[in-house]
């Protein structure tokens, strides 16, 4: 009796993997029958679209030229080191000039081949707003030209019925040059970065310069009007038409009594000291 059971257990176990490897067979069939389907009929789909794909891979590969033509790659790193030099130099220009221009180091009378200290400061600050204007237009250049880069490699991707190893060359190349202009915008983004802060560094510097001198010209200006009012008053005072006026009269006459009474006051004490013999 166990033996019956083992049997047909082993049985059933054994039709139900025969089935189960049949049915697996079968949809492998119908599967590979469907995908056979799929590739001839997007196979002929390919060939009616293969025209405008030329065409359309054509068109880009002309706006690419056109625009590296236009502005070639060459020129635009150039300009992007030239810039970079310029914002360096006037960058440590601008440092070294708010690091004189202090009140505390007398730069209220500091002047320049340009006139004053704030003309100079007025000078360094258009040339950083042209530097901070001119990242931001090669900035939107490079990005023009990646992002076009980028979509000419995108739309470079192989197909059946065309020359993989020359695409496959081509799409290398843009890839590159997009990773060459991708890797200078973030160091631009700095840079610009940088030369915002130089502007506000040089704002506060001609700010405090500004306040410095106008303090200073104030207390030159109380110190001159004491003088001369000092002066002024004295000649007034003691003079008006070749005599004295009524507040001198006074003042000399209290000095007058003053002195009156200390000779008065010493006659009378020598007298009591005299005795006749």
């Amino acid at each position: 009796m166990d033996s019956l059971q083992d049997a047909a257990q082993r049985y059933s176990w054994l039709y139900m993997i025969h089935t189960l490897g049949e049915t697996v067979k079968d949809s492998e069939d119908i599967a590979f029958k469907d995908l056979k389907r799929c590739s001839t009929r997007l196979r002929d789909e390919e060939a009616d679209i293969h025209d405008q794909r030329i065409r359309y891979q054509a068109e880009k590969d002309i706006e690419l030229l056109d625009a590296l033509g236009k502005e070639q790659l060459k020129d635009i790193l150039k300009e992007y080191l030239i810039h970079e030099q310029s914002s360096l130099n006037i960058m440590n220009e601008v440092i070294d000039l708010s690091a004189k221009a202090t009140p505390k180091q007398g730069a209220v009378d500091l002047e320049t081949e340009d006139g004053l200290i704030l003309e100079l400061f007025n000078n360094y600050l258009e040339k950083l707003e042209n530097l901070i204007t001119q990242s931001d237009k090669l900035h939107d250049t490079i990005s023009q030209l990646a992002d076009l880069c980028k979509l000419t490699a995108i739309s470079s991707a192989p197909c059946p019925t065309r020359d993989t190893d020359a695409e496959g060359s081509t799409r290398d190349k843009l890839d590159a040059v997009h990773g060459v202009l991708g890797s200078i915008l973030p160091v631009l983004n700095a840079r610009k970065e940088n030369l915002r802060l130089a502007h506000s560094l040089l704002e506060e510097s001609k700010g405090n310069w500004a306040n410095c001198w106008n303090k200073q010209s104030k207390l030159e200006k109380q110190d001159d009007l004491a003088t001369r009012g000092s002066t002024t008053s004295y000649e007034k005072v003691v003079m008006v038409d070749g005599f004295p006026d009524g507040g001198t009269k006074a003042w000399l006459c209290l000095f007058g009594s003053f002195l009156l009474s200390t000779v008065c006051y010493g006659v009378l004490n020598s007298v009591r000291l005299y005795r006749p013999p």
